[in-house]
């Protein structure tokens, strides 16, 4: 088996929404095969039209680059709905759907708080046709099984401004909050095989060896390189050797980092819609937020009307740091 994961996170920054973190394994026809030429004609990394309306490939690449223009909800919802499809038979048909399928920050317990995370029942797909859906995930798995490709697991998690908030004050910091629900997501790729799991870095922490071992304990943790873009560790216990790869701007090189990416958010921006439904069924005319710490800031003094009445407590949709 030749079983290559990658990880990213979505929104580590802002002032509203969730973080997001996102875990892909695939399983690839030998160890050097290159995801992005195998799916050729179904993905690229680049923006590029099809053939035919509707047959434009799905694009996976830095979501920076996926969730921007006219079309970002577009382009980043085709790519995370075709590659759950591939993963678990088929897409979440709403916002709940999906909330149940995440590793953690899914559970009705762990969205308690904030009502627009309660009743999660906006449909999915929400910017596209259910007939693009169905296009997107025929062609993604003739491609993928021709190639000899498998995703062979998907992983997703939420961590909400309460919990987010509530870890942070257990932790004292928001880079080692960060790590430890990266880590989390982690765990499930190794238990189903990963030999190989390529982290996108972000922030200035270029040396991982203590909290991975504090991450895993009773499992040998060796620094293999450590270069100023990229850290790589060789996890052991008993015969098993699993390479972590720490590397800046990963979602370039790594098409699993790059689709866990786009997976993160997608769920991210998910949670977000619902935010903003919520608000503004309340308030009409309110403008929408992606929640970054500017625009966050707009939104919550034009939203204090409605802030005020709902009597929301800060601590459930805004983040401390």
């Amino acid at each position: 088996m030749n079983l290559i994961g990658g990880m990213d996170e979505a929104g580590l920054g802002p002032l509203l929404g969730p973080l997001t973190i996102g875990g892909v394994l695939l399983e690839l026809p030998h160890a050097a095969a290159d995801a992005w030429t195998l799916l050729a004609g179904a993905v690229t990394s680049t923006t590029r039209r099809g053939r035919r309306k509707g047959e434009d490939p799905l694009l996976v690449a830095d979501s920076k680059r996926v969730f921007t223009g006219p079309r970002r909800w577009v382009k980043l919802e085709r790519t995370a709905l075709a590659f759950m499809n591939l993963a678990w038979g088929s897409p979440p048909a709403d916002a709940a759907a999906l909330a149940a399928r995440l590793h953690f920050g899914g559970s009705p317990p762990e969205r308690r708080g904030a009502p627009w995370l309660e009743r999660l029942d906006l449909a999915l797909p929400c910017w596209i046709s259910p007939g693009q859906v169905e296009l997107d995930a025929h062609l993604l798995h003739r491609r993928a099984a021709a190639a000899g490709l498998g995703l062979r697991r998907l992983v997703l998690g939420a961590l909400h401004p309460a919990r987010f908030n509530a870890h942070i004050g257990e932790t004292g910091s928001k880079s080692v909050t960060h790590f430890h629900w990266l880590m989390e997501g982690l765990l499930p790729l190794l238990q189903e095989g990963a030999e190989l799991v390529v982290l996108d870095r972000t922030g200035a922490l270029t040396d991982h060896a203590r909290l991975l071992a504090r991450a895993f304990p009773g499992v040998g943790v060796t620094r293999t390189r450590k270069e100023k873009k990229e850290q790589r560790y060789l996890l052991r216990r008993g015969e098993r050797r699993i390479a972590l790869h720490f590397r800046e701007k990963g979602e370039d090189s790594s098409f699993a980092v790059a689709l866990a990416a786009c997976l993160a958010k997608y769920v991210r921006e998910v949670f977000m819609e619902c935010q903003n439904r919520w608000f503004t069924s309340r308030q009409p005319g309110l403008k929408p937020t992606r929640g970054y710490y500017l625009d966050g800031r707009r939104f919550l003094g034009e939203a204090r009307e409605v802030i005020q009445a709902e009597s929301l407590p800060e601590q459930v949709f805004i983040r401390c740091r």
